[in-house]
């Protein structure tokens, strides 16, 4: 069924007025000319002349009219009661109009159809790949389903996109942080609670029509749809708002199965520590069981700031391509508007910021800053290491606007002075020397930290040296030792 008032917009040419609005005549599915007509049918629209609806010679009750304006219409209860009436005050014929008409029911016929067949495959339970190729194939171009990280979760096989980078992403099941970046660019200006045009600035890429996957008021990932075969149009976005709800709710229902079976990918795991989804240390245990993050080891955390990147081709995948080069093992995401990589410093021969220094011939001219994390081993604490990241990145944009490699160990105090302490632990705070004093004094039995204290309250000139040696008991020749070995551990 078709409302009247929805034909408005698709009239405008002809000055349309609705003249009067009736519930009893509101709706119809078929169209047909008054002129010549004996007797009236249930729901069916009928157009006519003013002058032809006042002639007729059958009682017009409760139907939907369109009237073209021969001669002035000064009252539509002259025609008949409870009747909706269109009235078009441009000229034109009765012919024009119910073939235009024509052509909106019968569009309107073919959506519902597709409704039809989108309904009864979601509701007999198809997954998400079913799903992905039956609204592929009523759309006629090629669909891919992306979850919030941009990885690939469904592609059409029937329609697919064959342009290199896509065939790339498909092959690798994520999509490159260039053409994240990109993306996230134009949707800045889109109205995402609608489907919306992406159009590159890469020659000869096709359109893009994006739709967010919502679950709860939850985003949860996107519909891509590339223009490839049939050309978008108004029945392209209805369906594409449909196809995007249906797959949200399968998407939604597949990630909590997954969930209760376990069957979580590392990236997987590390999404779920970013986003503190473990509420309990022993869930977190639970789901790193059989797992490489079960045994003991080192990370880092390096956000890679893409705000200001420029000179990129979004059909590459530089940015994770070379990372790979440099770093063994790393994990990286898209996560809140940045690149975040986990990386295992076990293996690394050097510091994470002098191999990124030592290779910085890889990112140049790309205008990239990168946040660097203190090293820990509890990927339970992830979330700590990731705001540790990004408050480098905020507190340098002040402080060191120039800069690129941001350790959050230079602005600590700053985070200090600057942060509610409530909310990371105290002695994260702590410099990286002073814990690593700290840890030898733990577990030596030692006390350099306290000789450390002494040296820095008491000591105010070099002739002043022997009343600290004297004041913390020790002799010089002792004193000379700790002091070197507390200088050589930071």
């Amino acid at each position: 069924m078709i409302d009247i008032t929805n034909l408005l917009e698709i009239l405008q040419l002809y000055n349309p007025i609705l003249v009067n609005s009736s519930e009893r005549s509101q709706s119809f599915c078929q169209v047909k000319e008054l002129r010549g007509i004996t007797s009236l049918e249930d729901h069916t629209l009928y157009i006519a002349t003013v002058t032809e609806a006042k002639e007729c010679t059958i009682s017009l009750n409760a139907v939907p009219l369109i009237l073209i304006e021969d001669i002035p219409l000064h009252n539509e209860d002259s025609i008949g009661t409870n009747n909706s009436i269109i009235l078009l005050r441009k000229e034109s014929t009765v012919d024009n109009i119910l073939s235009l008409c024509s052509k909106i029911i019968q569009q309107k016929s073919i959506y519902l159809n597709y409704v039809d067949k989108l309904m009864r495959t979601f509701l007999r339970g198809a997954d998400l790949k079913e799903m992905t190729s039956v609204s592929s194939a009523i759309l006629q171009n090629p669909l891919v389903i992306l979850d919030i990280n941009f990885r690939i979760l469904a592609f059409s096989s029937n329609e697919m996109r064959h342009d290199r980078h896509w065939m790339t992403f498909i092959d690798k099941g994520y999509c490159s942080f260039e053409y994240i970046t990109e993306l996230k660019r134009i949707m800045e200006t889109a109205d995402t609670a609608n489907p919306f045009i992406a159009r590159h600035n890469t020659v000869y890429s096709p359109q893009e029509c994006i739709y967010y996957l919502r679950i709860h008021n939850i985003h949860i990932g996107y519909l891509v749809l590339t223009e490839t075969t049939s050309s978008f149009n108004k029945i392209n976005f209805k369906l594409c708002r449909l196809i995007g709800d249906l797959i949200a709710n399968i998407v939604y229902t597949e990630n909590e199965l997954k969930k209760t079976l376990t069957e979580f990918s590392k990236d997987h795991i590390m999404l779920e520590c970013l986003t503190d989804a473990f509420p309990t240390r022993g869930a977190y245990i639970e789901r790193i069981r059989n797992t490489e993050f079960q045994n003991r080891s080192s990370y880092q955390v390096i956000i890679i700031d893409t705000q200001k990147y420029r000179a990129f081709d979004p059909r590459g995948d530089v940015l994770r391509n070379n990372f790979a080069q440099i770093f063994h093992t790393a994990w990286m995401l898209w996560f809140q508007g940045n690149v975040v990589t986990i990386i295992k410093t076990d293996e690394l021969h050097d510091s994470a910021s002098n191999i990124l220094r030592n290779n910085i011939s890889l990112f140049d001219d790309m205008s990239l800053r990168f946040g660097i994390s203190d090293i820990f081993e509890d990927l339970y604490t992830l979330p700590l290491y990731h705001r540790q990241s990004i408050q480098a990145l905020r507190l340098a944009e002040k402080l060191s606007p120039n800069d690129y490699l941001l350790e959050y160990n230079d602005y600590k105090h700053y985070d200090l002075l600057l942060s509610n302490i409530d909310k990371a632990p105290f002695d994260s705070f702590y410099s990286n020397a002073f814990t690593t004093l700290l840890n030898y004094d733990i577990q030596n039995n030692s006390s350099y930290i306290e000789t450390l204290y002494q040296y820095y309250t008491i000591i105010k000139t070099l002739q002043k040296v022997h009343k600290v040696y004297s004041y913390i008991k020790i002799q010089y020749h002792t004193g000379s030792i700790k002091s070197e070995k507390f200088l050589a551990l930071i």
